[in-house]
């Protein structure tokens, strides 16, 4: 599976700190459940959190920008122990949450494993391992408990939605692309600390259809928390829809933009999620819209934008069909650039 972001755009029941929801579904974070045919697993995981917020924390320290966790209330062993952590994390604060084989595996190994009071794994590096453990009582004693009641407050607020809407527009993307959908749940894992990002998607562990992280504090507004969620199903369907752009570019002889793909899951899922939250006579403001515009131009694809507006919109519409619609789409994104012979 493609791993992508998205760019700077729950019933609850804690189980030793480790909330889960599946569509209605609770279970251990040791061993993620869902119920049959649930599209999401929701989980506020510690060891998650901690491996984010550490991350977080050293990056910002490299930076020069101030610490979440302030060190001058700790006490001076609590804050010889958070700093040899963040020391351990530098590395890590250079390497994409995305595309990184490493940070991927180190997500979906502490993502399966148990709130208990230390993690034995040989699956991530040594000295990963070993800050994890020795940060684990301080962030017990100063973090967790603010972080684990915000995860638990937006399953428990954007849980029913989800629940009541999710079949029906992961089939309904698959439906647009002509793609199958995943059987499988996707693992969503609550987080403060996403990076840039409102969410991102990799891989996922054993029996998952992929691995999305989340950011509760950056997905407050209803609106924006289910339109991140719901873009996240078309990152299971990545590969799909990738060959599907990539073969009308083949057939057409032209090259375009490698961001093509992304730009045009964004502009579809907000389409179809916003359809399917809000009536045709609904015209209150959805921010996601606002949200949309303002990444497409900070990624600088307004050309990009301007075409979905143009030629793939009429395909959502149901005026025209996809063949016609991703022809056009493709022919005018392409400026006449053809790939060599």
């Amino acid at each position: 599976m493609t791993r992508m972001a998205i760019a700077p755009l729950v019933c609850a029941l804690s189980f030793t700190g480790a909330l889960l929801y599946s569509q209605g579904v609770s279970s251990t974070a040791a061993t993620p459940k869902s119920s049959e045919g649930a599209v999401f697993t929701f989980q506020s995981n510690f060891w998650i959190n901690l491996h984010h917020f550490l991350r977080g924390e050293s990056r910002r320290r490299s930076l020069g920008t101030p610490l979440e966790q302030p060190l001058s209330v700790l006490t001076m062993e609590e804050r010889g122990v958070w700093e040899r952590a963040l020391d351990a994390y530098t590395g890590l604060t250079k390497r994409s949450l995305i595309f990184d084989d490493s940070l991927v595996r180190i997500d979906n190994t502490l993502a399966t494993s148990s709130d208990a009071i230390a993690i034995q794994t040989q699956a991530i590096d040594p000295k990963i391992v070993e800050a994890l453990n020795r940060a684990a009582p301080v962030y017990r004693a100063h973090r967790w408990e603010e972080d684990r009641r915000d995860n638990e407050r937006w399953i428990a607020a954007n849980g029913p939605l989800i629940r009541q809407h999710a079949t029906e527009l992961k089939q309904a993307v698959a439906k647009v692309f002509q793609a199958v959908p995943p059987d499988a749940p996707i693992l969503v894992d609550l987080a403060r600390d996403t990076g840039p990002t409102l969410a991102y998607t990799t891989d996922g562990p054993p029996g998952t259809a992929g691995h999305t992280v989340i950011a509760p504090q950056q997905n407050l507004d209803p609106d924006v928390a289910l339109d991140t969620i719901f873009h996240e199903v078309s990152h299971t369907m990545d590969d799909q829809i990738t060959r599907l752009v990539d073969s009308e570019a083949t057939r057409q002889g032209v090259t375009v933009s490698p961001d093509l793909w992304h730009a045009l899951t964004l502009y579809t899922t907000g389409v179809i999620v916003k359809r399917e939250l809000r009536g045709p006579l609904d015209h209150r403001p959805y921010r996601p819209d606002d949200n949309r515009v303002r990444m497409f131009a900070s990624n600088d694809w307004p050309r990009l934008l301007a075409a979905l507006e143009k030629y793939w919109k009429p395909y959502l519409d149901g005026s025209v069909p996809l063949k016609t619609a991703l022809h056009d789409l493709v022919r005018e994104v392409a400026a006449g650039v053809r790939q060599p012979a």
